[in-house]
């Protein structure tokens, strides 16, 4: 039993941190990945929406996946391309307007905004910063704050448009 653990965890860390799953990213013309997950899919005018957790009021998506930015990010061009587009999706939009995502239940529109990531795609940005699903957790769970990965820190983001501590 000892040993399927450790087998766990080296694979874990071998692969980043990220468990694999079948067809979870695809590659785009340019050579980025992106996520074939339907959680994940760019939805028309994405809506964005604050609730609560342990870290306080942060940014869900309208069905209840979590939402984070990567710390390495201080500016709306996203940096997280291929294995790390794997295990951190974008929140992509589309639609008209650019895709213009909408702001519900306590999110500030006024912060939210869209990028043009690399092969075209629209990735949402709260006060200036791209916003990330985690592959692996299903809509309510929040475990992945305060994670290192690819490089840098992955955190929540609170509606004022704060990292959370």
């Amino acid at each position: 039993m000892k040993r399927l653990a450790l087998a766990f965890a080296t694979a874990a860390l071998l692969t980043g941190g990220v468990a694999s799953s079948p067809l979870s990213a695809a590659p785009s013309p340019d050579g980025a990945s992106v996520s074939v997950d339907k959680r994940f899919k760019a939805q028309k005018n994405i809506r964005i929406k604050a609730g609560s957790s342990s870290y306080g009021k942060m940014l869900f998506a309208k069905n209840g996946q979590a939402i984070y930015v990567f710390e390495k990010e201080r500016s709306k061009k996203s940096k997280c391309y291929g294995g790390c587009a794997q295990g951190w999706p974008p929140v992509l939009t589309k639609g008209k307007k650019k895709g213009r995502p909408k702001a519900i239940g306590g999110v500030k529109q006024k912060l939210l905004g869209t990028t043009k990531r690399r092969g075209g795609a629209r990735q949402v940005t709260y006060n200036g910063r791209p916003l990330y699903y985690y592959y692996d957790e299903l809509p309510g769970q929040v475990f992945c704050h305060n994670v290192i990965q690819y490089g840098a820190n992955w955190a929540v983001i609170h509606p004022s448009g704060r990292i959370a501590d």
